[in-house]
């Protein structure tokens, strides 16, 4: 495998085991591949396997290789949603540029089900009250119906690699659907983890019949249930040469990752 776990994700596991201790067990770990900043700067080079990832848990979201499509790892399925609207599952040999993945335990899962429409802030204020902790990482889980959802994909990427916001304003496809069942996979991560990952919500969306799919913008959900599992560990692994210039990676991005993600 081509990466390292960083001395400073060694750091902050520590804290968070330290912190995490009286809500979750030790053993339980978010395994992070690459940082959202080395993305943001077009780090789109494969470093990790979908083996290796799948060896790390069976719950999930990133991307592959060249950002072709949206990665949903869920019931360790690895499945990719495309840029053209289909589904496809990522083999074993598939790269992969950045990722988050846990292995969820549903005995462990704090869940709330509504039988009636909510909309996403209404979702968010659910996920607040099950995730009181704003300094521990949390896995977020909804399983059922959606009156609509708003996704996105990305086109596959060619050397040079662009930096993403730049490939977002050409490449970006968005997608809107109704009257669908399906799952919400994701994390919520905490503040100060700073440009390492998406601080708040990152949810990605697959339909029940795993047809569509694709990262959530928007949503408002029919019925179903909310859970979450809080995440004691945080362990990175970083790429040994992201092959982008040190200038460009240093660039304060928080803009731009502001602009991607919504």
């Amino acid at each position: 495998m081509k990466f390292r776990v960083s001395i400073l994700a060694a750091v902050f596991a520590l804290f968070l085991v330290s912190s995490a201790k009286a809500i979750s067990p030790d053993g339980y770990e978010l395994v992070q591949i690459s940082t959202v900043r080395a993305v943001l700067a077009g780090g789109y080079d494969g470093v990790a396997t979908v083996r290796d990832l799948i060896g790390f848990g069976n719950f999930g979201i990133g991307t592959v290789n060249a950002i072709d499509g949206e990665l949903i790892l869920y019931n360790g399925v690895p499945y990719v949603a495309k840029s053209d609207g289909s589904i496809a599952i990522a083999t074993n040999a598939e790269t992969v540029p950045f990722a988050s993945v846990y292995r969820i335990d549903r005995n462990r899962l704090t869940s709330v089900r509504f039988e009636e429409p909510i909309t996403r802030a209404e979702f968010t204020e659910i996920v607040d009250r099950l995730a009181p902790d704003p300094n521990i990482f949390y896995a977020i889980l909804f399983e059922g119906e959606f009156v609509s959802v708003d996704a996105r994909s990305e086109k596959k990427q060619e050397k040079p690699y662009r930096p993403l916001a730049e490939v977002m304003k050409t490449d970006e496809v968005r997608f809107s659907y109704t009257d669908r069942t399906g799952v919400l996979v994701g994390f919520r991560s905490p503040n100060l983890i700073g440009d390492l990952n998406v601080p708040g919500d990152h949810l990605h969306f697959i339909s029940s019949d795993r047809t569509v799919g694709g990262h959530a913008l928007d949503f408002v959900l029919r019925s179903g249930r909310i859970s979450v599992q809080p995440i004691p560990n945080f362990r990175m692994c970083l790429q040994e040469n992201l092959g982008i210039d040190a200038d460009r990676l240093a660039r304060d991005r928080s803009g731009e990752l502001e602009q991607v993600e919504k």
